[in-house]
């Protein structure tokens, strides 16, 4: 396993590298300093998970965010010092997988890498149809006849799951334990800003191939073209 960790403060790498060995031991972890340095590194190394903190010298994080997201479908969890909301819906919107504020509790921790890596590998093998709409979660793209575009993970969860429901409402309660699970769950907010990213790919790239309707209030419901 390859981990990337972004982050130009060496104590708080060195912890965060500390934690992960207690649980993944024989993992190659890599340590980027500057934003330039850790495009370079996904551009040339397979990452399996990318820990990613927003306050780097050379680089707004989420502009690292923005650059490395469409050439990984791996894991994103930013971990930041920052508990500004609006950047924290900004990582969001940009394709963050998870959001994690320091100083944090390294169980906790630990968790969320555990959840966000086990999606990853859940959704590897899948591949889901219905009608002329198919989602490919190894490659996370989903197509719809000759047109295709680019899922992150979540966007391809999410996507899934809809398409599993085929046209039955899917509640927010089920969308988050599919991302967070139990014990941790998101909040609506930031399924909603999923969700409109999604609406915003599938507009721009499938024209009239399906429609995610909002269930006020409920959740959301695929609907697909004739």
């Amino acid at each position: 396993m390859n981990i990337l960790i972004v982050e130009d403060n060496d104590a708080a790498a060195s912890t965060i590298s500390s934690i992960l060995r207690l649980s993944y031991h024989d993992a190659k972890i890599t340590v980027c300093r500057t934003g330039y340095e850790a495009v370079e590194s996904v551009n040339s190394d397979k990452a399996d998970l990318v820990l990613l903190d927003l306050g780097l010298p050379d680089m707004n994080g989420l502009k690292v965010l923005d650059e490395i997201r469409p050439i990984t479908g791996a894991p994103i969890i930013v971990v930041t010092a920052c508990e500004d909301e609006e950047n924290v819906l900004k990582a969001l919107e940009q394709g963050a997988d998870e959001y994690i504020t320091k100083p944090f509790r390294h169980l906790e921790f630990l968790a969320r890498v555990k959840k966000a890596l086990s999606k990853n590998i859940s959704q590897n093998t899948a591949i889901i149809k219905s009608g002329d709409i198919t989602i490919d979660c190894a490659k996370h793209e989903l197509s719809f006849r000759n047109d295709r575009v680019f899922l992150t993970r979540v966007e391809t969860m999410i996507m899934s799951l809809l398409l599993q429901r085929n046209g039955q409402i899917v509640d927010y309660r089920d969308i988050s334990d599919a991302l967070w699970g139990h014990a941790y769950p998101g909040s609506d907010e930031s399924i909603r800003v999923y969700v409109s990213r999604l609406r915003l790919k599938i507009e721009k790239n499938l024209k009239a191939g399906c429609i995610i309707k909002n269930e006020a209030g409920i959740g959301y419901r695929l609907s697909l073209a004739e």
